[in-house]
């Protein structure tokens, strides 16, 4: 059993990630004794598998029935970077906050790595630099650390200190192909950010060298790089490139990479509309927050976003979209109102609302990569945790109703679940109207009455039932839209819940 872990980090440190996840795939918990699970699920964690930590850690974190002895914090902490990659970052951060880094010396590691995974790289540098600090870490541990922290001062413009960690993380990696190869990429967009595009070539090429493998990300990463230095250069075959580039991250599911061609090309050509795109099409606060001030816009953003059907994933022009966006049915995904290409106007009344409504405003804070499971949970149900066995099933039903909902009204979108992940589908041309900020609901009669009647004192379901000539049922689930609408706060627990409304 040694002997296949130090194979497979073998692998790892030459950038065969391919083959490590091979032979990763072999083992099984029922063939590894319980003391290992945590060493598997490391190795899932650097080939980027967050399925596979939660796979491996799942009955030991969540025993049931449940026994003693409960996981380590050492698990318990690779566990909440498992569910921070699948987008249950409320009981990551959960996790997180219950674990002791003089304890677990590694955790404060898994938490720069949650912020990274948010592309949030202001909120993973401090908790790196205390990751270096642990003299308990593994040296190759220390070099990761490094890396990532060399990346995340790149990423928020602190150049002066990155170059000092470039110059010391250097020699120590110099006989680790996959770090210094990596190393090599992240001080080309260092160059890159100083508009020193030969030199920045030069390290990507370098990178080249050092990660041959043609079928790991970190090559195409390297790739992407060469067609945006090209259109730095206008180069005659930049937008070609890219283009091609933008394709193979599609066929290779490196989303990130294509939604960067998309930006660079509008950044370069100072196309605000494609600009406009990418930024609606970004799901992450703090990396639209980046792409603003790349793109040095000063100017108002849209308050919504007219997504022309799959236009981030199409080759026809920018012309031909606008041109035709009026022969395309439309769907508001505030209102949930939808307009035929047979009717000039908006239906009097939505037909989508509830989960179905909430499910596509959802996939639609994105048009560039698919979504984890544990992102539409945390969405829908933000105050419960995920539990790997029934979470997926009961999010599964959700969107068979509302891929039924889409048939019944003929509107021309599915939802894909593939590898536990969900994307929005186009069966043909469709505008989507987005919105970061859904505009306040209006008032409903129930809601006037009930201001008018408890405005200065508390009340229980049982108050607004008799208040509204109402069922108990009915009243209990009124009081649940309120709690979720947050009209209302709730007082107490079980038999003795109240409610006062916010003021």
């Amino acid at each position: 059993m040694h002997e296949s872990f130090q194979k497979i980090d073998d692998l790892l440190k030459r950038g065969k990630t391919t083959e490590a996840r091979l032979l990763l795939s072999k083992f099984k918990r029922t063939d590894i004794p319980k003391e290992n699970w945590f060493q598997v699920a490391e190795l899932y964690r650097r080939t980027q598998n967050p399925w596979g930590i939660l796979y491996w850690l799942t009955k030991r974190v969540h025993p049931n029935p449940p026994m003693n002895p409960t996981a380590t914090n050492q698990e318990k902490a690779l566990y909440a970077l498992g569910l921070s990659r699948i987008g249950a970052f409320t009981e990551a951060k959960a996790l997180f906050s219950e674990i002791n880094h003089k304890q677990v010396p590694i955790a404060p590691f898994y938490e720069a790595l949650m912020y990274i995974s948010q592309w949030d790289y202001i909120k993973a540098i401090l908790p790196l630099k205390i990751s270096l600090k642990e003299s308990t870490l593994s040296d190759y541990q220390k070099k990761v650390i490094q890396l990532n922290l060399f990346a995340a001062l790149v990423s928020t413009r602190n150049f002066l200190e990155a170059n000092n960690e470039f110059e010391n993380l250097l020699p120590k990696i110099k006989d680790i192909p996959v770090l210094l190869g990596n190393l090599y990429e992240i001080k080309a967009q260092l160059l890159f950010n100083n508009q020193d595009y030969e030199t920045a070539e030069q390290f990507i090429d370098k990178s080249f060298q050092q990660l041959s493998d043609e079928s790991n990300v970190y090559h195409l990463l390297n790739k992407k790089w060469k067609a945006i230095l090209l259109k730095a250069k206008n180069s005659p075959l930049a937008d070609s490139e890219l283009t091609a580039t933008k394709q193979l991250s599609i066929q290779m599911k490196q989303w990130e990479i294509g939604r960067d061609c998309d930006f660079y090309k509008a950044y370069f050509d100072r196309d605000d509309r494609l600009f406009f795109q990418v930024y609606w099409g970004t799901r992450f606060r703090s990396y639209r927050n980046t792409l603003k001030i790349k793109y040095n816009w000063k100017g108002e953003l849209p308050k919504y976003w007219d997504w022309q059907g799959s236009e981030t994933n199409s080759s026809a022009s920018e012309e031909y979209l606008l041109s035709h966006s009026h022969l395309n049915p439309k769907l508001d995904l505030s209102s949930g109102l939808y307009s035929p290409v047979s009717s000039h106007e908006l239906q009097q009344l939505p037909l989508l609302k509830g989960n179905s409504l909430k499910i596509l405003q959802f996939l639609t804070t994105d048009f560039y990569s698919p979504f984890h499971l544990g992102e539409l949970q945390e969405f829908l149900y933000a105050d419960q945790y995920f539990n790997i066995e029934t979470t997926p099933l009961k999010l599964r039903e959700i969107i068979r109703k509302t891929r039924l909902k889409l048939k019944e009204h003929a509107i021309p979108l599915d939802i894909f679940i593939k590898n536990k992940q969900i994307a929005l589908g186009f069966k043909e041309d469709i505008t989507l109207r987005c919105y970061r900020k859904h505009p306040a609901k209006k008032d409903f009669p129930e809601w006037i009455q009930i201001q008018k009647l408890f405005i200065n004192h508390s009340f229980s379901a049982k108050d607004i039932a008799q208040s509204l000539k109402i069922s108990p049922r009915s009243a209990r689930r009124l009081a649940l839209k309120l709690l979720k609408e947050k009209r209302i706060i709730k007082q107490f627990s079980g038999i003795n819940t109240r409610y006062c409304i916010k003021k």
